[in-house]
Protein backbone atom coordinates (compact mmCIF):
# COMPACT_ATOMS: atom_id res chain seq x y z
CA UNK A 1 0.00 0.00 0.00
CA UNK A 2 2.93 2.23 1.11
CA UNK A 3 4.51 1.41 -2.97
CA UNK A 4 1.17 2.55 -4.26
CA UNK A 5 0.99 5.62 -2.35
CA UNK A 6 4.65 6.43 -3.11
CA UNK A 7 3.64 5.59 -6.86
CA UNK A 8 0.73 8.01 -7.08
CA UNK A 9 2.75 11.03 -5.71
CA UNK A 10 5.16 10.19 -8.56
CA UNK A 11 2.56 10.40 -10.94
CA UNK A 12 1.36 13.71 -9.24
CA UNK A 13 4.60 15.10 -9.32
CA UNK A 14 5.03 14.55 -13.44
CA UNK A 15 1.54 15.47 -14.07
CA UNK A 16 2.12 18.74 -11.66
CA UNK A 17 5.73 19.66 -13.66
CA UNK A 18 4.66 17.95 -16.86
CA UNK A 19 7.12 17.96 -19.87
CA UNK A 20 8.35 20.66 -22.76
CA UNK A 21 6.90 20.46 -25.82
CA UNK A 22 9.52 20.74 -28.89
CA UNK A 23 8.39 23.34 -32.03
CA UNK A 24 10.92 22.53 -34.36
CA UNK A 25 11.85 24.40 -37.69
CA UNK A 26 10.25 22.21 -40.61
CA UNK A 27 11.94 23.34 -44.34
CA UNK A 28 9.90 24.94 -46.94
CA UNK A 29 8.55 29.08 -47.66
CA UNK A 30 7.97 31.17 -45.15
CA UNK A 31 6.45 34.73 -45.58
CA UNK A 32 7.16 37.65 -43.95
CA UNK A 33 3.35 38.32 -41.75
CA UNK A 34 4.44 41.71 -40.83
CA UNK A 35 6.39 44.72 -40.93
CA UNK A 36 9.43 44.36 -38.39
CA UNK A 37 8.23 45.14 -34.72
CA UNK A 38 10.39 46.24 -31.72
CA UNK A 39 9.73 44.84 -27.95
CA UNK A 40 8.29 47.80 -25.69
CA UNK A 41 11.19 48.54 -22.92
CA UNK A 42 8.17 46.99 -20.30
CA UNK A 43 6.64 44.12 -22.26
CA UNK A 44 8.26 41.11 -23.34
CA UNK A 45 5.44 41.22 -26.10
CA UNK A 46 5.95 42.89 -29.73
CA UNK A 47 4.92 46.79 -29.58
CA UNK A 48 1.77 47.70 -31.40
CA UNK A 49 2.00 47.96 -35.09
CA UNK A 50 2.31 51.95 -35.00
CA UNK A 51 5.66 51.34 -33.30
CA UNK A 52 6.33 49.08 -36.56
CA UNK A 53 9.37 50.06 -38.72
CA UNK A 54 9.13 50.67 -41.97
CA UNK A 55 7.62 48.31 -44.55
CA UNK A 56 9.88 45.30 -44.66
CA UNK A 57 11.86 45.22 -48.11
CA UNK A 58 12.30 41.06 -46.97
CA UNK A 59 9.26 39.16 -48.94
CA UNK A 60 10.04 35.40 -48.15
CA UNK A 61 12.61 33.06 -46.28
CA UNK A 62 13.37 29.39 -47.68
CA UNK A 63 14.38 27.23 -45.12
CA UNK A 64 16.92 23.87 -46.87
CA UNK A 65 17.19 21.42 -44.10
CA UNK A 66 18.45 18.93 -46.71
CA UNK A 67 21.68 20.95 -47.40
CA UNK A 68 21.57 23.68 -44.13
CA UNK A 69 20.82 26.75 -46.13
CA UNK A 70 18.81 29.26 -45.91
CA UNK A 71 17.26 31.93 -48.95
CA UNK A 72 16.17 35.24 -47.97
CA UNK A 73 14.29 36.27 -50.86
CA UNK A 74 13.73 40.57 -51.21
CA UNK A 75 10.88 42.80 -52.48
CA UNK A 76 13.08 43.61 -55.25
CA UNK A 77 14.31 40.94 -56.48
CA UNK A 78 17.53 40.43 -54.17
CA UNK A 79 18.48 37.11 -52.85
CA UNK A 80 20.65 36.49 -49.83
CA UNK A 81 21.73 32.77 -49.42
CA UNK A 82 23.98 31.31 -46.61
CA UNK A 83 24.79 27.95 -44.74
CA UNK A 84 22.38 27.52 -41.13
CA UNK A 85 23.46 25.40 -38.45
CA UNK A 86 20.74 24.29 -35.87
CA UNK A 87 21.21 24.39 -32.06
CA UNK A 88 21.51 21.23 -30.01
CA UNK A 89 17.78 19.99 -29.15
CA UNK A 90 19.45 20.40 -25.25
CA UNK A 91 19.92 24.07 -25.85
CA UNK A 92 16.71 24.97 -27.24
CA UNK A 93 15.23 27.99 -25.30
CA UNK A 94 11.88 27.70 -23.68
CA UNK A 95 8.89 30.10 -23.74
CA UNK A 96 5.04 30.20 -23.24
CA UNK A 97 5.66 28.23 -19.86
CA UNK A 98 2.30 27.18 -18.72
CA UNK A 99 1.14 24.52 -15.81
CA UNK A 100 2.52 21.40 -17.57
CA UNK A 101 5.73 22.88 -19.20
CA UNK A 102 7.05 24.84 -21.68
CA UNK A 103 7.72 25.11 -24.93
CA UNK A 104 11.10 24.69 -26.75
CA UNK A 105 11.88 26.57 -29.24
CA UNK A 106 14.10 25.34 -32.51
CA UNK A 107 17.10 27.73 -33.37
CA UNK A 108 19.23 27.94 -36.52
CA UNK A 109 21.88 30.30 -36.99
CA UNK A 110 22.54 32.06 -39.82
CA UNK A 111 25.66 32.50 -41.31
CA UNK A 112 25.65 36.22 -41.84
CA UNK A 113 27.27 38.74 -39.29
CA UNK A 114 24.50 41.44 -39.81
CA UNK A 115 21.03 41.39 -42.31
CA UNK A 116 19.91 44.57 -43.68
CA UNK A 117 16.32 44.51 -43.98
CA UNK A 118 14.77 47.98 -44.89
CA UNK A 119 15.93 50.52 -42.23
CA UNK A 120 16.86 47.29 -39.56
CA UNK A 121 19.95 46.14 -39.35
CA UNK A 122 19.93 42.39 -37.58
CA UNK A 123 23.20 41.24 -36.04
CA UNK A 124 23.68 37.62 -35.94
CA UNK A 125 20.83 36.65 -36.94
CA UNK A 126 18.93 33.53 -36.03
CA UNK A 127 15.61 31.99 -37.18
CA UNK A 128 13.58 30.98 -33.99
CA UNK A 129 10.04 28.54 -34.11
CA UNK A 130 8.11 30.58 -31.64
CA UNK A 131 5.48 29.48 -29.04
CA UNK A 132 3.25 28.06 -28.94
CA UNK A 133 3.26 25.20 -31.31
CA UNK A 134 0.26 26.39 -33.06
CA UNK A 135 -0.08 28.12 -35.30
CA UNK A 136 3.33 27.72 -36.92
CA UNK A 137 5.40 31.19 -36.81
CA UNK A 138 8.95 31.96 -37.27
CA UNK A 139 10.93 35.04 -36.24
CA UNK A 140 13.87 36.54 -37.79
CA UNK A 141 15.53 38.17 -34.75
CA UNK A 142 19.45 38.97 -33.70
CA UNK A 143 21.17 36.17 -31.54
CA UNK A 144 20.65 37.20 -27.73
CA UNK A 145 18.35 36.15 -25.03
CA UNK A 146 15.08 33.95 -25.74
CA UNK A 147 12.25 33.37 -24.50
CA UNK A 148 11.83 32.85 -20.94
CA UNK A 149 8.26 34.22 -19.81
CA UNK A 150 7.58 34.94 -23.10
CA UNK A 151 7.97 34.51 -26.60
CA UNK A 152 10.76 34.30 -29.82
CA UNK A 153 10.89 37.84 -29.54
CA UNK A 154 11.56 38.41 -25.95
CA UNK A 155 14.82 40.35 -25.39
CA UNK A 156 14.97 41.15 -28.88
CA UNK A 157 15.65 44.23 -30.19
CA UNK A 158 13.75 43.92 -33.58
CA UNK A 159 11.37 41.17 -34.80
CA UNK A 160 10.18 39.66 -37.83
CA UNK A 161 7.38 37.52 -38.27
CA UNK A 162 7.00 34.70 -40.61
CA UNK A 163 4.22 32.07 -41.49
CA UNK A 164 4.31 29.18 -43.77
CA UNK A 165 3.43 30.46 -47.42
CA UNK A 166 0.59 29.52 -49.72
CA UNK A 167 3.04 28.08 -52.39
CA UNK A 168 6.88 26.95 -52.31
CA UNK A 169 8.81 29.38 -54.85
CA UNK A 170 10.83 27.73 -57.23
CA UNK A 171 13.14 29.47 -59.62
CA UNK A 172 11.22 30.77 -62.94
CA UNK A 173 11.12 28.38 -66.37
CA UNK A 174 13.38 29.97 -69.03
CA UNK A 175 12.93 28.89 -72.10
CA UNK A 176 17.08 28.73 -73.09
CA UNK A 177 17.40 26.96 -69.78
CA UNK A 178 20.21 27.80 -67.76
CA UNK A 179 23.71 28.00 -67.71
CA UNK A 180 26.30 26.86 -64.86
CA UNK A 181 29.77 28.40 -64.23
CA UNK A 182 32.17 27.30 -61.88
CA UNK A 183 35.69 27.96 -60.63
CA UNK A 184 37.87 26.99 -57.80
CA UNK A 185 38.80 29.94 -55.23
CA UNK A 186 42.30 29.40 -54.51
CA UNK A 187 42.33 31.91 -51.82
CA UNK A 188 39.23 30.51 -50.23
CA UNK A 189 40.06 26.87 -50.89
CA UNK A 190 36.55 26.46 -52.39
CA UNK A 191 34.34 26.22 -55.32
CA UNK A 192 32.82 28.71 -56.49
CA UNK A 193 29.44 28.33 -58.96
CA UNK A 194 27.14 30.60 -60.85
CA UNK A 195 23.45 30.06 -62.03
CA UNK A 196 22.35 32.24 -64.96
CA UNK A 197 19.55 32.51 -67.16
CA UNK A 198 20.47 31.17 -70.71
CA UNK A 199 20.72 33.40 -73.78
CA UNK A 200 22.40 33.74 -77.28
CA UNK A 201 24.97 36.28 -75.78
CA UNK A 202 28.09 35.33 -74.25
CA UNK A 203 28.50 36.05 -70.35
CA UNK A 204 31.72 38.42 -68.89
CA UNK A 205 33.78 37.02 -66.21
CA UNK A 206 32.85 40.55 -64.31
CA UNK A 207 29.32 39.48 -65.03
CA UNK A 208 29.33 35.54 -63.91
CA UNK A 209 31.71 36.76 -60.98
CA UNK A 210 29.71 39.20 -59.38
CA UNK A 211 28.93 38.05 -55.77
CA UNK A 212 25.37 39.63 -56.20
CA UNK A 213 22.01 37.59 -56.50
CA UNK A 214 19.08 38.28 -58.02
CA UNK A 215 15.52 36.49 -59.14
CA UNK A 216 13.54 39.65 -61.29
CA UNK A 217 9.30 39.63 -61.81
CA UNK A 218 10.77 39.20 -65.37
CA UNK A 219 12.41 35.74 -65.00
CA UNK A 220 16.02 36.67 -65.02
CA UNK A 221 17.99 34.83 -62.48
CA UNK A 222 21.80 35.19 -61.82
CA UNK A 223 22.88 33.20 -58.62
CA UNK A 224 26.52 32.53 -57.08
CA UNK A 225 27.37 30.37 -54.09
CA UNK A 226 30.26 28.67 -52.89
CA UNK A 227 30.06 24.87 -51.82
CA UNK A 228 28.37 22.13 -53.04
CA UNK A 229 26.00 22.01 -50.33
CA UNK A 230 25.06 25.50 -51.61
CA UNK A 231 25.12 24.18 -55.34
CA UNK A 232 22.66 21.62 -54.64
CA UNK A 233 20.34 23.63 -52.68
CA UNK A 234 20.05 25.81 -56.08
CA UNK A 235 19.39 22.68 -58.42
CA UNK A 236 16.57 21.36 -55.61
CA UNK A 237 14.66 24.69 -56.88
CA UNK A 238 15.19 23.92 -60.44
CA UNK A 239 11.66 24.25 -62.16
CA UNK A 240 10.04 21.49 -63.70
CA UNK A 241 12.04 19.80 -66.84
CA UNK A 242 14.53 22.56 -66.55
CA UNK A 243 17.57 22.19 -68.67
CA UNK A 244 21.25 23.19 -67.10
CA UNK A 245 24.19 23.43 -69.27
CA UNK A 246 27.52 23.57 -67.22
CA UNK A 247 30.11 25.20 -69.10
CA UNK A 248 33.71 24.20 -68.62
CA UNK A 249 36.87 25.72 -69.67
CA UNK A 250 36.12 24.38 -73.69
CA UNK A 251 32.66 24.54 -73.70
CA UNK A 252 30.80 26.65 -76.07
CA UNK A 253 29.67 29.27 -75.28
CA UNK A 254 33.15 29.72 -73.03
CA UNK A 255 35.18 32.94 -74.64
CA UNK A 256 38.93 33.11 -73.83
CA UNK A 257 38.19 35.39 -71.06
CA UNK A 258 36.05 33.13 -69.33
CA UNK A 259 38.47 29.95 -70.60
CA UNK A 260 41.09 31.68 -68.49
CA UNK A 261 38.94 31.36 -64.99
CA UNK A 262 36.54 28.09 -65.56
CA UNK A 263 37.40 24.95 -64.20
CA UNK A 264 35.09 21.72 -63.56
CA UNK A 265 35.39 20.29 -60.44
CA UNK A 266 36.61 16.48 -59.77
CA UNK A 267 34.87 14.12 -62.06
CA UNK A 268 33.19 12.09 -59.21
CA UNK A 269 31.41 15.48 -58.16
CA UNK A 270 30.48 15.93 -61.52
CA UNK A 271 28.57 13.13 -61.73
CA UNK A 272 27.10 12.95 -58.70
CA UNK A 273 25.20 16.47 -59.50
CA UNK A 274 24.50 15.25 -62.99
CA UNK A 275 22.08 11.91 -61.14
CA UNK A 276 21.28 13.91 -58.52
CA UNK A 277 19.38 16.81 -61.24
CA UNK A 278 18.34 13.47 -63.11
CA UNK A 279 16.43 12.40 -59.89
CA UNK A 280 14.48 16.02 -60.18
CA UNK A 281 13.68 15.62 -63.29
CA UNK A 282 15.69 17.93 -64.65
CA UNK A 283 18.76 17.81 -67.10
CA UNK A 284 22.31 18.63 -66.52
CA UNK A 285 24.52 18.51 -69.34
CA UNK A 286 28.19 19.27 -69.08
CA UNK A 287 30.27 21.09 -71.98
CA UNK A 288 33.47 20.99 -71.94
Amino acid sequence: MKGLRQWGISLMLVALTGCDRRAPIAAGTYEVAGATLRPTATSPQLASASEATEPQALATVFVDRDNAVTWLHFTDGRVSIAGHTSWSADTWPKGCPANLGSTRMEVLALWWETLAIGAVTVRDPILVRDCPPEPITLVLREAGKIGGSGTACTGAETCTPLIPASEDRRLPASMKGYELYSWHDTAKDAWIYTLITGTNRNKTWDEISAPENEIRAEGWVKITVTGTAMLRSVMGRFPEGAEVFWIGPRGSPATVELADHLALPDARTVRTLRAYVRRLDCQLYVND
